[in-house]
């Protein structure tokens, strides 16, 4: 019956005010967001680690048959392009980007010879490097 009696106005800022009381009492949350929302990149990072070693050892034994030096070399597991990137420098000139899994080369320049490709094609030798770069920090 009281509230029939108070006038709308009232009424209505009785409302806001309780709204605005429970909304202060809430907070927002400041936990990390659940490992099934991000993809897990610490492990695909450690299994890129593993491949990578796996895949050098072999260009490695391949080049001491040969009497190269052993591969100068990185790796890099790429959330961006959910892949694990190898980095091979043959000598201060020539490099190369494979695709440790697929065992493929993605990306290579060979700065004596000015040659420089991204898969297949023949490109200008500044995308490449940028291509490469890229690669290994996203």
């Amino acid at each position: 019956m009281h509230d029939i009696l108070m006038p709308m106005n009232y009424r209505a800022a009785w409302v806001i005010l309780a709204a605005a009381a429970g909304l202060l009492g809430q907070t927002p949350s400041n936990k990390p967001a659940s490992p099934a929302a991000k993809p897990d990149t610490w492990q695909r990072s450690k299994e890129c680690a593993v491949q990578a070693e796996k895949l050098v050892a072999e260009w490695d034994r391949d080049n001491a048959a040969r009497g190269f030096p052993k591969t100068i070399w990185t790796n890099h597991y790429s959330p961006k392009y959910s892949r694990c990137f190898i980095e091979a420098h043959d000598s201060t000139t020539r490099s190369s980007l494979t695709d440790a899994f697929e065992r493929s080369t993605v990306a290579e320049y060979d700065i004596v010879n000015r040659y420089c490709e991204i898969g297949l094609e023949h490109v200008d030798c500044p995308k490449v490097y940028q291509f490469m770069e890229d690669h290994m920090n996203n």
